[in-house]
C-alpha cells in the first residue's frame, strides 16, 4: 500500500451526514459513536476525507489496526463490516473517494493474522 500525503477535506457538514447515516452509532460493531475513525488509516494513505471517515467506538477503533487484535474479533467479520462502510463510500459518488486503495486495506484485514498476547 502507498503512503501518500494526507488529504484533510472533510467539512462539518460531511460529517454530520455520515453520523446520521450511522445513527450516532459505531459504524463497524453499531455501539456507542465515541471518535472519528479513519477506514484507512493516516499512514497507509488514507485521508481526513468524506469517503474514510466514519464514527466508530473506542474498542473498534483500537482494535482495528492493533497487531493483536482482530476487528470484531474476527477477520470475516472485520470484513463485512468494512465492506458495509464501503457500500456507503460508493453511494455519496464523492470524488474523494479511494476505492483501489480502500479494496487492498479490506484484503490486508482479510488476511491479518494477529499475535497472541
Amino acid at each position: 500500500m502507498k503512503v501518500g500525503r494526507s488529504r484533510r477535506t472533510l467539512t462539518t457538514k460531511q460529517w454530520q451526514f455520515t453520523l446520521k447515516h450511522f445513527n450516532f452509532r459505531c459504524a463497524y460493531c453499531s455501539g456507542p459513536y465515541q471518535v472519528l475513525e479513519h477506514v484507512v488509516p493516516v499512514e497507509l494513505g488514507g485521508g481526513t476525507t468524506y469517503t474514510n471517515c466514519v464514527p466508530a467506538c473506542n474498542s473498534c477503533n483500537t482494535c482495528k489496526d492493533h497487531p493483536k487484535f482482530l476487528l470484531l474479533g474476527s477477520n470475516e467479520r472485520a470484513v463485512e463490516a468494512l465492506l458495509k462502510v464501503k457500500v456507503y463510500f460508493q453511494s455519496l459518488q464523492d470524488e474523494t473517494f479511494d476505492e483501489k486503495l480502500l479494496d487492498t486495506y479490506i484484503e490486508m484485514q482479510r488476511t491479518k493474522v494477529p499475535k497472541h498476547r
